[in-house]
């Protein structure tokens, strides 16, 4: 469990600040959607999963024991400063994703120039990293750095935020420092800042289709398992930090014709042995399967 120390201003100037704690779950599964991932597919979810245990030694291991810091690796053959920067970049964009959550009631997130190509938008100028959604439909254009030490560069990735050719209500820089020491985020200035409108289911189909696309209800390999009374269908199996575990997504958004609706239905859960996020794909243990996770195909620590 990770302590995050944050600042939030506001964009009447007020300043709020707080700290909450961060599961390894939930954040390992942030790394892979919004740090590794551009959209939700077996592909590039293998290919998100590889670059989050390729970093697992900068994790601390899994348990409710809080510490405010990502680990850098001892060995002296592991110095990497190419690795440090990369992790740096993956967690800068994993913490936006959690604190536009946390902090602004956000859904889900696409990555900026995804969205800007699902739209028919050439890819030039200057543009924020992460595109997201709010339950009550609004849109946030969102600006991600991760730093190992601070900053000063905070005005200009203000700036960044603010462009780009999405309809936004707000602009947020979400700037991580110190992820060696002790993490702090700034989450700064949303600026009111609309355009043209946008098509929020759309959006949201966009978000799921190709997921959704790679499941047929007759196809008998398909992996599924009850739990809190909702189905899932695993994604991926995996190991990390020593403990296998698979990446799912609820079985209803991926049938639903009427995603909007179920999406808004969906509340993060954070448990011991799985983390499920708002948009209804979360992380779950293998190894700790009790009688809440019924499975329905097959056992999948086969």
């Amino acid at each position: 469990m990770i302590e995050i120390t944050y600042i939030y201003k506001d964009h009447k100037g007020k300043i709020n600040n707080g700290t909450f704690n961060i599961g390894i779950l939930e954040f390992a599964k942030h790394i892979i959607l919004a740090g590794c991932g551009h959209m939700v597919d077996k592909n590039s979810c293998r290919k998100a999963v590889g670059a989050l245990i390729f970093f697992e030694d900068y994790f601390p291991n899994i348990s409710n024991t809080p510490c405010n810091c990502f680990l850098e690796p001892t060995d002296t053959w592991a110095y990497d400063p190419t690795a440090k920067a990369h992790f740096s970049n993956l967690v800068g964009k994993a913490m936006a994703d959690i604190c536009f959550k946390h902090i602004s009631g956000g859904k889900i997130t696409f990555n900026y120039e995804a969205v800007m190509k699902q739209k028919g938008l050439p890819i030039k100028g200057s543009r924020p990293d992460l595109y997201g959604i709010t339950n009550n439909d609004k849109y946030f254009a969102i600006e991600a750095k991760g730093y190992t030490s601070q900053t000063g560069k905070k005005s200009d990735h203000k700036r960044q935020a603010n462009s780009g050719p999405l309809y936004k209500d707000y602009s947020i820089a979400s700037v991580t420092e110190k992820i060696y020491k002790k993490i702090c985020v700034d989450y700064i200035d949303p600026i009111s800042n609309g355009e043209n409108n946008i098509d929020k289911e759309g959006l949201i189909n966009f978000y799921y289709d190709k997921i959704s696309g790679e499941f047929s209800l007759f196809d008998e390999n398909i992996q599924e398992f009850e739990i809190n009374g909702s189905e899932y269908i695993v994604i991926i199996e995996f190991e990390f930090k020593s403990q296998m575990m698979c990446l799912a997504i609820s079985k209803d958004i991926v049938y639903s014709n009427e995603r909007k609706v179920i999406l808004s239905r969906f509340e993060r859960i954070v448990e011991n042995d799985f983390y499920i996020d708002g948009d209804g794909i979360g992380i779950f243990k293998l190894q700790s399967i009790n009688d809440d996770l019924k499975l329905l195909n097959r056992n999948l620590l086969n």
